[in-house]
């Protein structure tokens, strides 16, 4: 969202915001809520009859009709982003709430981030069947449209979430107070009559669930804020002194019933239908650093490269000159190994603070390991930066304290060891690991120190293929348009043995992912990395699909591959399908 809109949007809170007189003694009301704070005896009345279940305005399930949600909400949450997103290191607070699950597109994140606890856990309001419409942002701007929203903490005795109410189980909670606490928001979590859609967790660490009621925010460092309201299309922001939007989701919905509250701020006004804002203060240090300044654009769909280093006796000057070595012209690394060299544009390339060696690595049967300690050291400085939806992240560690390197097959994470010397770091080595990594590529050799492999040869995105013959790889294989291409004219097996680029030829090759497997040339550098730093045209096409699936574009040599592939018969000539 434009920073106008947003200004718009900010100028209208502050025009229409209304401040409400105060209830000191809310009546009773069967198992309904009643808010606290800052409504007259009468509303708080009016509010306690109208959320409770036995109230025929509030029976059955709160689905709201998907074509209610207005597009002033959506921009209105984008426009979140603006806060966040200083000119100085995006920052992380000391609690948060966090995407646990997405019931759609099966988003997991780890529970929390290391050094940090989950204490509740909550389902925001759902839209069934229609994943346009986001429901909840966490810290990370990850978009949520059905799933769970997690609060993590490093102080639970002074941050939790507390069930107030289950008006069907009559569950009653003891109030904020009563632990030295104040009420900073409360909400009604998604309406089920069968499934669990709220969890607490006290400090005493005794825990409960809610199907249908409330919970309130038991807070030192956050608050909540009504962002927006769709029915009364009230705005606030975040207050200058807990100026981080820490999370944003829409309670409970209750469609066409503006008299049906389904949460309230720390302000005490009332929300019916639509989102309410978390806001912190107490940020830590962004862990991530651009490695080139002017590289990175955060507020681009891109995909994140983070290096985490481990020993280069704490000389942290020394690590960020080896590692801007791989993005660099001339040298064998990101900067000019295709399809990277002509999108770096679609890459954010970080560094975090180094780690020591020692204690995070073990020698297990003669090879140099990552333990789990440094795995858990790699997810807590990547959970600290802030990515734009918390997505594309591709994570390298680096050691110069032996040589060797690994990775697994989509796996996000790339591993590579060499000396503390500019001069010995074998860039190509790690462009090859991220070929695992990222592109999911097989080693395309037939043995190798008795490794094996495992995996599928015959995808759309894969650079092996099992066949019975050669002729029928040649004719079968996912890259038949491809074959002919990369020496000599296209679409045409004609290089000549003394030509260079032999190697580079598209064909079909016995021995690949230590099988009887083909691969698609003679060597490239998800071969043996020594002989070449050309990945080939079969591996170029992968890592372009792959790009323009995570950024929504790509260009560069890219346009020269028929990246979509050609039909049976058709042969990729300059980037057509002839």
């Amino acid at each position: 969202m434009q920073a106008k809109h947003f200004a718009i949007l900010l100028i209208l809170g502050l025009t229409i915001l209304i401040t409400l007189s105060g209830c000191t003694k809310p009546p009773a009301c069967g198992d309904g809520v009643c808010e606290t704070g800052l409504e007259n005896e009468t509303n708080c009345q009016t509010d306690c009859q109208a959320s409770n279940p036995d109230n025929p305005e509030n029976a059955g399930p709160a689905n709201p009709n998907p074509a209610e949600v207005s597009s002033q909400e959506i921009n209105f949450i984008s426009s979140l982003s603006v806060q966040t997103k200083a000119n100085t290191a995006i920052l992380l607070p000391n609690t948060f709430f966090i995407i646990s699950s997405n019931d759609y597109n099966q988003l997991f994140r780890q529970a929390c981030p290391t050094g940090y606890v989950a204490v509740g856990s909550f389902k925001p309001d759902s839209i069934p069947n229609n994943q346009q419409y986001p429901t909840a942002f966490d810290i990370y701007q990850g978009q949520l449209k059905s799933g769970w929203l997690t609060l993590c903490t490093k102080t639970p005795k002074k941050n939790f979430l507390l069930i107030s109410v289950d008006t069907y189980g009559k569950v009653q909670r003891k109030q904020c107070p009563e632990f030295g606490l104040q009420v900073k928001g409360r909400w009604k979590p998604q309406y089920s009559t069968s499934s669990i859609t709220g969890i607490d967790k006290l400090p005493t660490g005794e825990s409960r669930s809610i199907m249908n009621g409330w919970m309130d925010l038991c807070s030192e460092d956050l608050i909540t804020v009504i962002g927006l309201d769709a029915f009364s299309t009230r705005v606030e922001t975040c207050p200058s002194d807990k100026p981080i939007s820490a999370g944003a989701f829409k309670p409970q919905s209750v469609p066409n019933n503006p008299s049906t509250p389904t949460g309230n701020d720390v302000h005490g006004h009332r929300i019916s239908n639509g989102w309410l804002v978390s806001c912190s203060a107490r940020p830590l240090e962004n862990p991530c650093r651009d490695l080139i300044p002017g590289q990175n654009n955060s507020s681009e769909n891109r995909i994140n490269v983070v290096f985490i280093g481990f020993g280069y006796n704490n000389d942290l000057n020394n690590f960020i000159r080896i590692t801007r070595r791989l993005l660099q012209q001339g040298e064998d690394g990101f900067g000019s190994i295709e399809p990277y060299a002509s999108n770096l544009s679609r890459f954010n390339f970080y560094y975090t603070p180094l780690t020591p060696f020692e204690g995070y690595f073990d020698n297990i049967s003669g090879s140099i390991v990552p333990n789990q300690r440094a795995l858990a050291r790699v997810d807590e400085l990547e959970s600290g930066c802030r990515f734009r939806a918390g997505l594309n992240v591709q994570r390298i560690g680096l050691s110069s304290n032996f040589i060797g390197s690994h990775a697994g097959l989509n796996s996000g994470d790339s591993w590579s060891y060499y000396p503390n010397n500019p001069e010995y770091m074998d860039l190509r080595t790690v462009v090859h690991e991220v070929g695992h990594s990222f592109g999911g590529l097989f080693d395309e050799r037939d043995s190798f120190e008795g490794m094996s492999a495992g995996g599928n040869p015959n995808g759309e995105n894969r650079n092996c293929f099992s066949a019975s013959s050669q002729s029928n790889c040649i004719r079968d294989s996912n890259w038949a348009d491809l074959v002919g291409n990369g020496c000599g004219q296209d679409g045409v097996i004609d290089c000549n043995e003394s030509n260079p680029n032999k190697i580079l030829e598209v064909g079909c090759f016995s021995g690949c992912s230590y099988n009887n497997f083909y691969r698609p040339t003679w060597n490239s550098l998800m071969g043996f990395t020594s002989n070449t730093s050309n990945l080939g045209q079969v591996n170029q096409r992968i890592l372009c699909r792959l790009i323009k699936e995570k950024t929504g574009s790509v260009g560069g040599i890219c346009n020269s591959l028929c990246i979509n592939g050609c039909n049976a018969g058709k042969k990729c000539i300059q980037g057509e399908c002839r």
